[in-house]
């Protein structure tokens, strides 16, 4: 017979086994009830995954259409811009002399010769429309044909623009006014304009003897999209930069059309109130004009190295660069000159640049300069604060400091922000 001690520990070790059992059972309970919870999830997740699929489905085939009617709505109303700067570019003399036939004929022999170009070039469609824009001094204009004898009266001419007007809708012969430069500045913002539109399939500049178009239509020499959109239309020779430029551009010439002279003056270049802002129009340049055309293009380094070299440059206690204040400027005149790629340093101080990138073309008023400056303090400085470069017109401490909200954003980085404003140093 067993003893107690032993029938005590078979009674322990069942004890432990029951233990054992309740504590396996307790935990396939516990590990149920989380497979169960984890479940309930994973089902949440696969509802909103189907939820997501069907909307993504739903917002893909709208995106989709959308993107269709995007397509249609570029793909519609295709036109081709031509823009004549009517001061230099001038139509053949028997247009103008036979009055308003003559300007009837001038529109549909320019249709023709647009049409029959770009047929050539972009395999032109029916559908597309021609839109001419004339931008010239219309009394100058009249002025110079009367007086030239290009028409028995002031009259005639008169009736040739008008009649030019008449024949097609979306030909235009726009007075601009005696502004010397009022012309060259409508062409200019109606490129821009013209430059990016999608329904604009290409455009055509009629200007050739104006150099000012050269350094505008530089900014569009760097992308081959955009380079091949242009043509130059050549009636009076290209001047040699312009000639020069010329060749990044497609190029024609409509010889049914337009002189490929200037108009020859038997009578002195002034006397009319128009004909010394009209100089382009009637090409009555005197020699003083001509002396001041070649000053303008080649300026004196010089007297420019040197003021950059004399050129003062403030510092804070800290040796940090303080800007000069910036003088009042003219937000039109600073528009206009972004959009001619000037380089700041080279009509402001001095560009040591060999190749730059920038125009170097022309002259400018002190008007221009300022907003010019406004321009470059657009640009932070890449030597940082500390910046010793006496002919440095760029940005030392944030144009905005004291009430900038850009934040780590902001392109004058951190150290050009809360900079101490106090020159301590002048050297």
């Amino acid at each position: 017979m067993e003893s107690i001690a032993s029938m005590e520990q078979q009674w322990e070790d069942l004890v432990k086994q029951e233990k054992t059992r309740n504590s396996f059972v307790e935990e396939l309970f516990a590990t149920i009830r989380r497979l169960i919870e984890e479940n309930k999830v994973i089902d949440a997740e696969n509802r909103n995954y189907k939820f997501n699929q069907f909307h993504h489905l739903e917002e893909r085939e709208m995106l989709k259409k959308e993107c269709e009617s995007l397509k249609n709505r570029l793909q519609a109303g295709p036109f081709v811009a031509v823009l004549v700067d009517g001061d230099n570019t001038l139509f053949l003399d028997k247009f103008v002399r036979d009055g308003a036939d003559g300007g009837h004929r001038a529109a549909k022999k320019l249709q023709e010769a647009v049409q029959t170009y770009l047929e050539d070039l972009l395999s032109f469609q029916a559908h597309w429309r021609i839109v001419v824009r004339i931008y010239a001094n219309v009394q100058g204009l009249i002025s110079t044909y009367a007086k030239l004898r290009v028409t028995s009266d002031a009259r005639k001419a008169a009736e040739y623009l008008v009649g030019f007007n008449r024949e097609l809708p979306l030909f235009e012969f726009v007075d601009v006014g005696a502004d010397k430069e009022a012309a060259d500045n409508k062409i200019k913002e109606n490129l821009n304009l013209y430059w990016m539109n999608e329904h604009c399939k290409h455009v055509l500049l009629a200007g050739s003897a104006d150099r000012s178009y050269v350094s505008f239509l530089r900014q569009f020499c760097e992308e081959e999209k955009l380079k091949t959109k242009l043509t130059l239309v050549k009636s009076v020779p290209f001047p040699p930069d312009f000639e020069h430029l010329a060749t990044w551009f497609h190029n024609t010439s409509f010889k049914n059309v337009f002189r490929k002279t200037k108009l020859v003056s038997t009578v002195p270049g002034s006397g009319t109130p128009s004909l010394s802002t009209y100089a382009n129009t009637a090409a009555l340049i005197n020699p003083v004009e001509r002396r001041h055309s070649a000053a303008i293009s080649a300026p004196n380094l010089s007297a420019v190295s040197s003021s950059s070299l004399t050129r003062k440059i403030q510092f804070n206690r800290h040796g940090q660069r303080i800007d000069e204040k910036l003088h009042p400027w003219n937000d039109v005149i600073a528009r206009q000159l972004r959009q001619m790629s000037l380089c700041p340093r080279h009509f402001l101080t001095q560009c040591n640049e060999h190749n730059c990138p920038q125009s170097h073309d022309g002259a400018l008023d002190e008007e221009q300069k300022r907003a010019l400056m406004r321009i470059a303090r657009d640009n932070p400085c890449g030597k940082g604060t500390h910046c010793s470069d006496r002919g440095c017109v760029s940005a030392h401490h944030c144009l905005y400091d004291g009430r900038c909200d850009y934040g780590f954003s902001c392109k004058y980085g951190p150290e050009m922000h809360e900079v101490d404003k106090t020159i301590s140093v002048v050297r």
